[in-house]
């Protein structure tokens, strides 16, 4: 099966092989005026043309990712302006995701896709705050980008397994039919070994690539800076909600206390929303805001964990402080961060 061009052309993010080459080699120098959406249009178009002429040669696909990879690191990822670049547009990252899944070099699949999280996931630590517009460009998308690395094409229960050790059996033993006992032994001892090895290395990179998925959600939504439209600040809060939400369903999370996790970093990063611009808020939307949580929002219901202030109560205890600070702006033109706390 052919690879798409297109496919191959933004794969240069994130082949793992890069971890191997030397470090000592010459970086390009950059043109540093220029932006990296620039860059990132420059590259994809010399790539294209990379790839097209590739195909008439010996190179594996394989060997080019290696050096188109190499090339992206140096010439845009290090670019000192990248980082600030993603936290405001996830785009690049949704393209090498669907890149990945595109490609037909299913035996690193699953490991380039983890590669890509993990070096987006670093070059964000670089920033102190994440727009929120990344997460509702790469959330929304993820199940379909992650999801499919996370279903296990075989089965555990115990008759599936009997019947897949039976008919390998069967298979070494007429591949060796006249062959001594003691020699069968070890061929199927070979190949039952083989399977079992490789179905630990398959759950291995599937919960690796998972927790590194966790740990990337978790970075953005902790530096995330809510709605610039004031207005539109809690819409942007229930979507993100949501999209967790969609995760777990898509099996991309499959553990309550991760989800539990990420929805108590999703609430004090809005709360600290609330404590930098609360009192900018109309009091209109406190007003909607208090209605939708009272009425019952279902994310915000739900706790891991028995006897502690929840995630509910802590959204409305800042939220109550915000409204003071809104209306003492709005009525009176006092604007003040020391405000007695609420008993």
């Amino acid at each position: 099966m052919e690879i798409k061009i297109k496919a191959l052309a933004i794969l240069t993010f994130f082949t793992i092989n890069y971890f191997h080459t030397e470090t000592n080699n010459t970086i390009s120098v950059l043109n540093e005026n220029a932006a990296p959406s620039e860059l990132t249009a420059q590259m994809v178009k010399e790539t294209l043309n990379v790839s097209n002429a590739s195909q008439n040669t010996n190179n594996s696909h394989e060997e080019l990712f290696n050096k188109e990879f190499e090339r992206y690191i140096k010439e845009q990822y290090n670019h000192p302006e990248y980082a600030e670049h993603l936290s405001h547009n996830a785009t690049d990252i949704i393209t090498a995701l669907e890149a990945v899944k595109e490609s037909d070099l299913e035996e690193d699949k699953l490991f380039k896709a983890y590669t890509v999280i993990k070096l987006a996931k670093d070059k964000l630590s670089q920033v102190y705050a994440v727009d929120d517009t990344v997460l509702h460009q790469l959330l929304p998308e993820m199940p379909r980008l992650l999801g499919g690395y996370f279903k296990i094409e075989y089965s555990f229960s115990i008759e599936d397994i009997k019947k897949q050790i039976e008919y390998q059996l069967e298979e070494v033993l007429l591949a060796n039919f006249n062959e001594s006992a003691e020699v069968y032994t070890q061929k199927a001892s070979e190949v039952l070994a083989t399977r079992h090895l490789s179905i630990i290395d398959q759950l291995e990179n599937i919960n690796k690539l998972r927790s590194m998925t966790v740990r990337f959600i978790d970075n953005i939504l902790n530096k995330s800076v809510w709605d610039s439209d004031i207005e539109m600040t809690w819409n942007s809060f229930l979507k993100t909600g949501k999209n967790l939400s969609d995760l777990f369903s898509a099996n991309v999370l499959d553990d309550e206390d991760d989800l539990d996790s990420l929805r108590w970093t999703h609430v004090y990063s809005f709360c600290k929303c609330l404590d930098l611009k609360g009192s900018y808020l109309p009091i209109n939307l406190y007003e909607e805001i208090e209605t939708d949580i009272t009425e019952g929002i279902a994310f915000l219901e739900e706790e891991q964990d028995d006897f502690i202030t929840t995630k509910k109560e802590t959204l409305l205890n800042v939220l109550a402080k915000a409204k003071i600070k809104a209306l003492a702006l709005q009525n009176n033109g006092i604007f003040s961060d020391e405000l007695p706390e609420l008993e």
